[in-house]
């Protein structure tokens, strides 16, 4: 690991942002979050918070029982969780979540891009009890062509397990399925039932998303001007600011493969998807009632 991560592990050197306004990417795996996070991170003063509520590496969350797919009640107060999340957004990070940062950018941050990929069940508790000067990213794309992407990467093809809703905690979101998840016999098709899981708050029309700004994955990749420059304007930096940002670098998540046309990216899955496992996808998007 670099300097940044010796320096926030080994001795325990911190950030203490006196005013946080950190830039929140609510996204799934796949989904283009670090592609995204990354554009962010480019603007002064910002630094790369990547997943901060890993509980491999974040023990904060994990000692007061966060799970991988945390849900609280939107209308619990959760005083432990707040405290935790306050603490987050003042500049307590993991040395694991901040190491691809460079030093000289951990000391002269005055804010943070965090990059979540499995906290969208924690929205509407967020929402509910904080006032956040940036409205949140709710990055979403396409399930299928992310569950496609999914299917090339080793991290989804460990040993499959039957559902077990406990490893995510007992509340509602996925104890009410509990006999449908049951039945899936993939990895990727568990993983599609909870990415549906996790944003059925997106097909629910909820009042919520006005305090959200909503990113679709495909609009990001075929405009990705349009895209940034309107979060841009909405967080009231100046229209050049988006000049000096470099777009189209591949995120470290893709680096070293093979570039893709903005079509690919978009529409490659439809072609190279087996039939079989397209119908097996379909049926979990009908059970939860999701058509994207």
């Amino acid at each position: 690991m670099n300097l940044t991560y010796q320096l926030v592990k080994r001795l325990g050197l911190r950030k203490r942002y006196q005013n946080p306004e950190p830039i929140q990417i609510f996204g799934d795996p796949r989904s283009g979050s670090t592609w995204l996070a990354e554009i962010f991170s480019q603007l002064e003063g910002h630094i790369l918070v990547d997943e901060p509520l890993n509980l491999n590496h974040n023990s904060e969350f994990a000692k007061i029982g966060f799970t991988w797919r945390h849900h609280i009640n939107e209308k619990e107060r959760s005083h432990e969780a707040k405290r935790a999340f306050e603490r987050l957004y003042a500049g307590k990070f993991s040395a694991h979540s901040v190491a691809s940062n460079s030093i000289w950018t951990y000391i002269n941050s005055k804010n943070s891009v965090l990059k979540f990929i499995r906290a969208k069940l924690l929205l509407p508790w967020l929402l509910q009890n904080f006032e956040f000067k940036k409205a949140p990213i709710y990055l979403i794309r396409n399930p299928l062509a992310l569950i496609h992407s999914m299917s090339f990467h080793e991290e989804w093809k460990y040993s499959f397990k039957r559902f077990d809703t406990n490893s995510f905690n007992s509340s509602i979101p996925f104890k009410r399925h509990d006999e449908f998840l049951a039945t899936l016999n993939t990895n990727l098709e568990q993983q599609l039932a909870i990415w549906c899981i996790s944003n059925q708050l997106f097909f629910s029309s909820n009042k919520l998303f006005e305090k959200m700004i909503i990113v679709r994955y495909e609009d990001l990749c075929a405009n990705p001007k349009q895209v940034l420059g309107n979060i841009l304007s909405q967080y009231n930096y100046s229209e050049d600011i988006l000049e000096s940002l470099i777009l189209d670098s591949p995120s470290s998540s893709s680096r070293g493969k093979l570039v893709k046309t903005i079509d690919q990216r978009i529409n490659g899955w439809k072609k190279n998807m087996d039939s079989k496992d397209r119908k097996s996808y379909e049926k979990i998007l009908s059970y939860f009632q999701i058509d994207y």
